[in-house]
């Protein structure tokens, strides 16, 4: 042992508690004793250093050996070994419900005895390690924002933990154990769902997917990842987001309407990203050198560039991208029929809300 270890022998019997105190003390233990249940909790509750209590069932008048180890361990978490003279059930049952590391006759041997022990506080080293891990993992648990369900092959409810979710949830916490898919979502969407699940069962491999569901009249967007918990069941940690769907659709709103008001515009617009390639050109500016997208994406515009000006146009925009400052340029551009037209281009630096410079947008307008 790395440390002696105390024990506090209850006993009410003087020469038991003599003869096995002494017997404690050879195989290395500092002992404490107490001959009643009230002295034995005055001792164990005021003194931390007691390791383990090796309790008597009978202990005369007062306090029982079983009634002891509730106060004691109502108060303290120590292992507490049993010691009794009586095999009969009616003694065990006195202790049942108590907990305890172990239930020791007196006359079974210092063999019994001392393995008893031994196994107590290696058990009570395990159920503390058990009990850190399962505080850690709650508190990571408590932690995650997400909801998480333990769904069967089937598509019934077994479990759930939700932090903060109740106003995500289509039922009411008590509704949910027990139920079935069906009861939130379409046949089409069940149908949908247990496909993921019994391919996670039988395969293993982790799923993603999402779904959207009108909760208290309001459309929600969740995203599930699936993983196999055992062989029957999945563990499913669903996310919120309805916020990202709506600053999608947000998004892709605003870029519709940019597209819309960049193309019934008289100007040729241009976007480039922060590695000076372009990215964008609107109809007007398609429409005056009968190119494609596709064509003018990237750097393919500079092909359209008289080759005069091509040096010149290239030095200006290296330049302002050097110094990420508003440029303006004259220069002369190729347009649908093959012959060159003049051209004012005026280009501005973009910031994304951070202030992180995201390249050029700017327009053109015909001299």
């Amino acid at each position: 042992m790395d440390k002696t270890r105390t024990l506090l022998l209850v006993e009410d019997e003087a020469i038991i508690s003599l003869a096995t105190s002494s017997k404690l003390k050879k195989w290395g233990y500092s002992v404490f004793t107490a001959n009643t249940g009230g002295k034995a909790v005055m001792l164990a509750t005021a003194d931390d250093s007691i390791d383990l209590i090796l309790m008597d069932i009978d202990l005369g008048s007062g306090l029982s050996g079983p009634e002891a180890a509730e106060r004691i361990l109502d108060f303290r978490n120590v292992p507490i070994v049993f010691l009794t003279s009586h095999a009969e059930q009616v003694m065990v049952d006195k202790v049942r419900g108590i907990t305890r590391y172990g239930y020791v006759l007196k006359n079974s041997g210092d063999f019994v005895l001392r393995s008893s022990l031994e196994m107590a506080f290696e058990m009570f080293a395990a159920h503390v390690e058990l009990q850190r891990q399962l505080k850690r993992s709650n508190a990571i648990l408590q932690s995650i924002p997400d909801l998480m369900f333990v769904v069967d092959r089937d598509g019934y409810f077994r479990d759930f933990c939700a932090n903060n979710f109740e106003n995500c949830l289509a039922l009411t916490p008590k509704e949910i154990i027990g139920n079935n898919l069906g009861v939130i979502f379409s046949p089409e969407e069940v149908a949908r769902q247990l496909q993921y699940y019994r391919e996670c069962l039988d395969s293993g491999a982790v799923r993603t997917f999402s779904y959207e569901l009108d909760i208290r009249d309001e459309r929600r967007g969740f995203e599930v990842r699936i993983a196999r918990q055992d062989e029957t069941h999945i563990l499913a940690i669903v996310r919120d987001i309805t916020s990202i769907m709506l600053t999608k659709e947000a998004l892709a709103e605003s870029e519709a309407r940019f597209r819309t008001i960049t193309d019934l515009s008289p100007m040729l617009i241009w976007e480039s990203d922060a590695n000076a390639s372009c990215i964008f050109f609107n109809a007007k500016w398609l429409e005056y050198t009968g190119r494609t997208l596709e064509q003018e994406i990237g750097r393919g515009w500079s092909e359209g560039v008289h080759p005069e000006d091509s040096a010149r146009v290239h030095q200006t925009f290296s330049k302002a991208y050097e110094g990420r400052v508003k440029f303006e340029m004259d220069y002369r551009l190729r347009k649908a029929d093959g012959s060159y037209g003049w051209i004012s281009d005026k280009g501005s630096p973009k910031h994304n809300r951070d202030g992180n410079f995201r390249g050029y947008i700017g327009y053109c307008t015909e001299l």
